[in-house]
């Protein structure tokens, strides 16, 4: 099988991440933070371990790592834990249903919920969102990268902004951790949102919300309560990172693979990995873009490793089928991302998306178009 479904879930993963997580589950049995004996100490050191991983990538600090199953509950965590009635919040047309659909749950709630452009005509993204930022607004959503296409929204240009006026930044990096810097230390008041099963080539059920330095740990309302192996006579969750957003046993394998994953992405380097996905998008769009009855969308835009394109006269249902009966995997239809799909005029029904890895070749590449031309 070819693989090309990064942007779903990276596969495959790096050895060490399979034997990491192995090894954790047969000799870190214990529950962390939960007991003083051998098993459950060790089963807190791999937790801890995986926080200063995450810090270290991303220039924050291992307290401040708080780990979840997915970028979904991250992003939940940020979303529902800081904003409260009346304020406002800015998002854009790129955004997941990870942002969108909490975004509605809080609008129902009270919370006053807005769209700025993604693509502006004629000025940026930044000043087009300080024209509309209001008395009570309270965060900006920032997508880092599309899920659909390869573009991406100005991250340091609207964390400067924000950093100005004391706006919160919570930044969906679902699509750029592990493939472009990020440095939650330059960004103000500000959390940054990450699956650990993408680009971090961790195990699916490992992501993270890392908080900002500026974010007092009292001022984000827990999403879940439980235990959480600390103040246990508290009525309420402790008010300190990370123990207040982590209610119950953490997945001690799933973090020693996300631990594993930043390491390897670490050692090829962000900039090296990000150069080699360009190369292979940049020739996956060279080649379809150049067939009569293929749309390839905004083919010029270079900022990620997706390829978003269409057949004429074929449903996206029917090319993926087709090219799954070529042993290669794509993802169809609106990926989670109805509006962006809307932004782009893609076809009712979705489009196709490949995605590449760190593991993908050109050879690979060259095999996805030769079978969309059989279609074609």
């Amino acid at each position: 099988m070819i693989y090309l479904d990064n942007a779903a879930t990276s596969f495959p993963k790096p050895e060490t991440v399979y034997r990491e997580a192995e090894r954790v589950m047969r000799e870190c049995g214990g529950n962390p933070g939960r007991g003083s004996h051998d098993l459950a100490l060790a089963a807190a050191e791999e937790i801890y371990r995986c926080r200063e991983a995450v810090a270290e990538l991303f220039d924050g600090d291992p307290e401040r790592v708080v780990l979840t199953p997915n970028a979904t509950v991250a992003l939940n965590l940020a979303l529902k834990g800081l904003l409260r009635l009346g304020d406002h919040v800015l998002t854009s047309a790129l955004a997941h249903n990870s942002v969108r659909r909490p975004l509605h749950d809080l609008a129902e709630m009270g919370v006053a919920v807005e769209e700025y452009p993604a693509f502006p005509r004629g000025e940026s993204v930044a000043a087009v969102i300080g024209r509309m930022l209001r008395p009570n607004t309270r965060a900006v959503e920032v997508t880092v990268r599309s899920n659909i296409v390869s573009v991406g929204l100005p991250l340091y240009e609207i964390a400067a902004l924000c950093k100005r006026r004391g706006i919160i930044l919570i930044v969906d990096a679902s699509q750029g951790a592990g493939a472009m810097p990020l440095s939650v230390r330059n960004l103000g008041r500000a959390v940054i949102c990450a699956p650990g099963h993408k680009g971090l080539y961790g195990l699916p059920g490992s992501g993270f919300a890392l908080f900002s330095k500026e974010i007092d740990p009292k001022e984000v309302r827990p999403l879940l309560s439980g235990g959480s192996g600390l103040r246990s006579t508290d009525p309420g969750m402790p008010d300190l990172f990370p123990e207040r957003l982590e209610a119950g046993t953490l997945n001690a394998p799933a973090a020693a693979s996300l631990r594993a994953g930043v390491e390897a992405v670490r050692q090829i380097g962000v900039s090296e990995i990000e150069h080699r996905e360009r190369l292979l998008r940049r020739r996956a769009v060279a080649i379809l873009s150049g067939m009569r009855r293929v749309q390839v969308y905004l083919p010029n835009a270079d900022e990620g490793s997706i390829v978003l394109f269409a057949v004429h006269g074929r449903s996206a249902a029917e090319v993926g089928e087709h090219l799954n009966g070529r042993g290669i995997a794509v993802r169809t239809g609106l990926h989670c991302a109805p509006e962006a799909h809307r932004l782009l005029g893609t076809p009712e029904g979705g489009a196709v998306r490949a995605s590449f890895g760190m593991f993908n070749t050109e050879a690979e590449v060259i095999a996805l178009c030769r079978a969309v031309k059989e279609l074609a």
